[in-house]
């Protein structure tokens, strides 16, 4: 079934600043551009919602928020509808093209009734469930050879400066 995304969630903003939040403390975690940012004592929504940045650096980046979590003003809350779980709604919304729907050059902003009407594919409850738990092992999978891949990455780049160091400070003989 095809749906339109504004039928599966409502959008919730915020008015918080790190300023605002410099000497707030607690248990209920809050979330900016690049993620988690630490904890707070106050929270926006109590229940798991996606978090969407949409203005300047990381736009279009979702974060899956946990019950009792806020978000900064850059960021804007999906607040999952009954005919949607909040965790398909977070992976359905890592695949559309929200950069495509930007506006801006200096500092790009996104709209949600610029995208809000975009139809996209709403299977049961259930289905949504498997789904959910099928990408949930796969992407974890792939994130764990994300990691070894990088862990490699940066062993070659430390063998590399190695190889130039010995190389050109006579320690090593190139002949």
């Amino acid at each position: 079934q095809k749906i339109r995304l504004r039928f599966l969630a409502s959008l919730q903003h915020s008015n918080k600043t790190l300023a605002m939040i410099e000497s707030n403390e607690g248990d209920y975690p809050i979330f900016g551009a690049s993620g988690f940012i630490k904890g707070i004592n106050t929270y926006q929504v109590n229940k798991e919602a996606v978090g969407l940045v949409k203005d300047g650096a990381g736009i279009g980046n979702v974060y899956l928020c946990p019950k009792y979590s806020s978000i900064l003003a850059t960021m804007a809350f999906l607040i999952p509808k009954d005919n949607i779980k909040a965790k398909y709604l977070y992976y359905l919304m890592q695949q559309l093209d929200l950069k495509s729907y930007t506006k801006g050059t200096t500092i790009p902003h996104l709209y949600f009734s610029d995208f809000r009407d975009v139809s996209v594919f709403l299977p049961s409850l259930d289905e949504q469930q498997e789904i959910v738990e099928y990408l949930d092992k796969k992407t974890s999978q792939i994130d764990s050879l994300v990691d070894k891949t990088k862990k490699e990455i940066e062993l070659l780049k430390e063998y590399k400066q190695s190889l130039i160091y010995e190389a050109v400070t006579g320690k090593i003989d190139v002949d």
